[in-house]
């Protein structure tokens, strides 16, 4: 039977009890406690909820669960994340849709109002039937209820740490509390902002000059994240700006939004560092092995020489650390510590002892080591010593005589030619055995190994070099 026809029904069933009332009336019969005034308040109690019924917000206070039911949500999530300052809340429009505020996010929901009465709504993919009755909202999906009550609905005390302020919202818009009034007020140790239409501020709003972030009514103190963003207020909730000191990390607020700047940013010509949730880097800043920095204990990066735990590192224009490189003469190794004692190759050809004569000696070096060559008389002066690069040939004037060779082998590390080890910890050193004759010819050499070559030299030791 539809609405309409039941309403006639109804109205149908009033006119005969009205013709019978009137019967009896004029038998001279009382009918005490009824009305003949045709009032139909009846009619209404029993009538089943229109769609209108549904409008607006609703927020779940409560879930019961007996072990079934929903995934969405549950009553230790609910209670956690009211904590945080996010209520769940259903929303229904006029216009048929839906939405589910969860986290601090919306998700689209699908609303099926019935005239019966038995209507439903589909969100994250579970279905709940709904059950409205006045300012009370549940929710049913197996063995779960979710308990709601409408925003504006009656009093509820902010007494409890476990009541959201979101209950009192709408009940002040009302006017029928009054410990709340437009403006600042305070209510069991908590502060709450009432505008001046009654209701609870929430969001980012301008009060008396100072910036505050509101939670229905209530601001937010400390260092918190809004959206993608860290601010920071102080006990009464006005936003901060500039440097803060923070529970042993420093921060920076923009002076205009507030926000806690991230990444590099450049403040009064110094550049600084701020990890994602805005905090001060300080001493070492490694992005990757190839990517290091160095921030002094006041957060501003470092360039050029730094002395740091005994080692000393060197640090480009743009503040990046210099690894297994020169800097001028001074050699940093693979970590960026400076080596002390370490110089810069010399050139290959470069000639340190060199004699001026009659023949040359032609040295062919290995392709795969740096070598300095000595040639020696038999009394162990020394008549020429020059290097010779890998793979590199080099042809030195030498005076008349009979003469040794000697060579030390190395790497890439050259502490000088006068130093013990000229190529440090791995050098190695040879002797040419049987010596050659200068007066009356030139002699050439090859360092590596060759098909019968006929250069014979035995390895010596760095004291007899």
């Amino acid at each position: 039977m539809s609405r309409a026809s039941t309403r006639n029904s109804v109205r149908r069933f009033r006119l005969l009890l009205a013709f019978a009332m009137a019967v009896v009336f004029a038998l001279g019969f009382g009918v005490a406690g009824c009305s003949s005034d045709g009032s139909d308040e009846g009619a209404d109690e029993i009538a089943a909820p229109v769609q209108a019924d549904y409008y607006g917000q609703w927020v779940v206070s409560s879930i019961e669960s007996d072990g079934g039911g929903s995934g969405i949500t549950n009553q230790e999530e609910l209670e956690s994340q009211k904590e945080l300052g996010n209520d769940t809340v259903f929303t229904f429009n006029e216009d048929g849709s839906a939405t589910l505020t969860l986290y601090g996010s919306d998700f689209e929901a699908t609303w099926d109002y019935a005239d019966s009465g038995e209507s439903t709504v589909e969100v994250l993919g579970e279905t709940f039937d709904m059950d409205v009755s006045g300012n009370t909202l549940t929710l049913t999906k197996d063995d779960t209820v979710f308990n709601c009550k409408r925003y504006g609905a009656a009093a509820p005390t902010i007494s409890d740490e476990r009541t959201s302020l979101a209950d009192v919202k709408g009940y002040v818009g009302d006017r029928q509390s009054p410990e709340l009034r437009p403006g600042w007020n305070e209510s069991d140790g908590k502060r709450i902002y009432v505008n001046e239409d009654g209701s609870l501020p929430d969001g980012w709003m301008d009060v008396d000059g100072a910036k505050y972030c509101f939670v229905h009514g209530a601001p937010r103190t400390g260092l918190f994240l809004d959206g993608d963003y860290y601010y920071f207020t102080n006990e009464e909730g006005a936003m901060q700006t500039g440097w803060q000191d923070i529970d042993m990390d420093r921060y920076y607020f923009d002076q205009e939004s507030g926000q806690a700047l991230i990444g590099w940013q450049q403040l009064d010509g110094a550049w600084y560092a701020f990890d994602e949730q805005g905090r001060m880097h300080t001493q070492w800043y490694r992005i990757s092995e190839s990517e290091e920095y160095y921030m002094g204990d006041d957060g501003k990066m470092c360039t050029g020489w730094v002395d740091i735990e005994g080692s000393s590192y060197y640090f480009d224009a743009n503040g990046k650390l210099q690894k297994d490189t020169w800097i001028g003469n001074n050699y940093v190794n693979e970590s960026g510590q400076w080596v002390e004692g370490i110089k810069p190759l010399p050139d290959s050809g470069t000639v340190f002892v060199g004699g001026s004569g009659i023949s040359s000696a032609t040295v062919e070096g290995s392709t795969d080591r740096n070598a300095l060559v000595k040639f020696k008389d038999g009394s162990g002066n020394e008549v020429a010593v020059f290097f010779v690069g890998k793979g590199e040939t080099v042809t030195v004037s030498m005076p008349g005589g009979y003469y040794y060779m000697y060579v030390a082998y190395g790497g890439d590390q050259w502490y000088g030619e006068d130093s013990e080890y000229p190529f440090g910890d791995e050098t190695t050193f040879s002797k040419d055995d049987e010596g050659a004759d200068f007066s009356n010819y030139t002699w050439q050499y090859t360092l590596y190994t060759v098909s019968n070559g006929n250069l014979h030299m035995d390895s010596i030791g760095a004291d007899e070099f």
